[in-house]
């Protein structure tokens, strides 16, 4: 468990190390960190997560994404934080192909 700014720090060393792992490896000890992670409240964990999503989420599994992750990250949507809210709109590019069509329709459209 890390306190939010120590995560932030660590989050992008944590993925380039994970990426390189077989893919049951990064779901074994990867996956669970960032779905732990995505629900933090800490906008610098999020804005890693948000812009990092991209180099990550082949090795994350559907159901992840649509029940844990992305619940999470929709909440980027109404952030205070401009950073976060164009982060999360960038985001959606490596969500919408992965998630199931009713939570296209009824959340990102």
């Amino acid at each position: 468990r890390f306190p939010g700014q120590e995560a932030a720090h660590l989050l992008p060393s944590i993925l380039k190390i994970g990426v390189t792992l077989k893919e049951e490896e990064f779901r074994e000890k990867v996956a669970p960190l960032v779905v732990k992670l995505f629900a933090s409240p800490d906008r610098a964990v999020r804005f890693r997560l948000l812009t990092s999503l991209g180099d990550m989420i082949e090795f994350l599994d559907d159901a992840m994404l649509n029940d844990k992750i992305f619940p999470e990250c929709v909440n980027g949507f109404t952030d205070s934080n401009a950073p976060i809210r164009e982060a999360t709109v960038k985001s959606m590019i490596f969500f919408v192909s992965r998630l199931k069509p009713k939570i296209v329709e009824g959340r990102v459209l």
